[in-house]
């Protein structure tokens, strides 16, 4: 990526490392530990042109009839 000056790293989270749950502190800690590498990552290999993010994953329970009604 760097020889190239382009590329793009996509890093996967879970929004329990913000909110936290319970017996579930190794994961919410492990989860936790993306943001700041992620930012040194994006500080170091942004000259090169080269984009580093996290994603939150999480899921959200919603009905068929909410989905429709907000299409």
């Amino acid at each position: 990526m760097i020889e190239r000056r382009w590329g793009r790293i996509m890093r996967i989270g879970s929004v329990d490392a913000r909110a936290g749950r319970t017996n579930r502190v190794a994961y919410s800690t492990a989860k936790a530990g993306l943001p700041g590498p992620t930012r040194s990552l994006a500080r170091e290999l942004g000259p090169y042109g080269i984009c580093v993010h996290t994603v939150l994953a999480a899921v959200l329970l919603v009905s068929a009839a909410e989905l429709v009604r907000h299409a």
